[in-house]
């Protein structure tokens, strides 16, 4: 199989023409391309080699028809084939019941971030259950899938009101990114790295392809710092309609269990980049290409009804270093 280089990665990335949308979305009026940003493209080389897709395990039950869209999608073209190579292999050899139903064990993803000797990601995402060894997913220098195993940590599960889990890894992906000191202001570029599920895909028909190991990439703007950390209940730029329906709406009403993860998000930050199911976890950086972010969630229901309009949470990237500190 030809491999695919990380400057061939950033070349693609770097070629989206002037009048390409921010995001995801092909007719979504947005943030021109990044030739048009601001943001070096040494920048954005340097961040990707330290991005990854967190691993999950998940067992759905499809019809045939469904095994045979989800094979065809996964394991047709070469790099997608190794990006997928456990689903393909599992996926070529599934029984199904007479009853046209097929269980069958694939694969989802977070996204995460190493930084600092860690490996960041959403707690939410950390707190799913797996049978495998913790794993996360990194492009090496071929542009091949490289797994690194991942151990807990005290904060990988938290009683902490941050949606941050923090891994040890066994190796280190790259050298790993810078993590800012001081807080973004508002209207500052921000881009982020994620890797979007087969859910959101199908859901909103987005314009790329399966997944493969070629992360999306989002740009953006600081919406509201925080800088005073106000809850996320106490957003004054946002209206009561929102809370109504949203994931922590129980918490803002004040009848939320806070020992479980419906606790309120202390002191995020809001950016109107893209945030949909799969960008859990991923990393926003600055314009030199610093952490500023872990992707939590938006302010919907759930990211598979997404809002443009609606910005995205992001946890503080200076609670990362809260948390090594102790």
């Amino acid at each position: 199989m030809r491999a695919q280089t990380l400057f061939a990665l950033l070349y693609a990335v770097v070629s989206i023409t002037a009048i390409a949308q921010e995001g995801f979305f092909a007719d979504l009026t947005g943030y021109k391309a990044l030739a048009d940003s601001g943001i070096p493209a040494s920048v954005v080389a340097n961040a990707f080699p330290n991005v990854g897709a967190y691993v999950l395990e998940y067992t759905p039950t499809l019809t045939k028809s469904k095994v045979a869209e989800r094979r065809a999608l996964l394991c047709t073209e070469p790099s997608a084939r190794a990006w997928n190579a456990e689903d393909c292999a599992t996926l070529e050899q599934v029984h199904c019941t007479t009853d046209d139903a097929c269980e069958v064990k694939l694969h989802g993803y977070c996204t995460g971030v190493f930084a600092e000797g860690v490996f960041i990601t959403a707690r939410h995402c950390a707190r799913t259950k797996q049978e495998a060894p913790l794993r996360a997913r990194f492009i090496d220098a071929h542009g091949l899938p490289h797994d690194i195993v991942l151990r807990a940590t005290a904060f990988t599960e938290h009683q902490l009101p941050y949606d941050i889990a923090l891994f040890e890894a066994a190796s280190a992906p790259a050298p790993g990114v810078p993590i800012r000191r001081d807080e973004p202001g508002v209207d500052e570029i921000v881009f982020g790295i994620g890797f979007p599920g087969l859910a959101a895909r199908d859901t909103f028909q987005l314009a790329y392809g399966p997944p493969r190991g070629t992360p999306a990439m989002v740009f953006g703007r600081v919406i509201d710092p925080n800088k005073d950390n106000r809850s996320i209940c106490n957003f004054a730029n946002q209206t009561d309609d929102w809370k109504r329906g949203w994931k922590w709406s129980k918490t803002c009403n004040g009848e939320a269990d806070t020992s479980k993860e419906e606790r309120e998000e202390r002191g995020p930050l809001l950016a109107d980049a893209d945030m949909i199911n799969g960008m859990s976890g991923s990393p926003l950086f600055d314009r030199e290409g610093r952490l500023v972010g872990i992707g939590s969630n938006t302010l919907v229901f759930d990211a598979l009804n997404y809002d443009a309009t609606k910005p995205a949470v992001y946890v503080k990237a200076k609670r990362i270093l809260e948390l090594l500190k102790k």
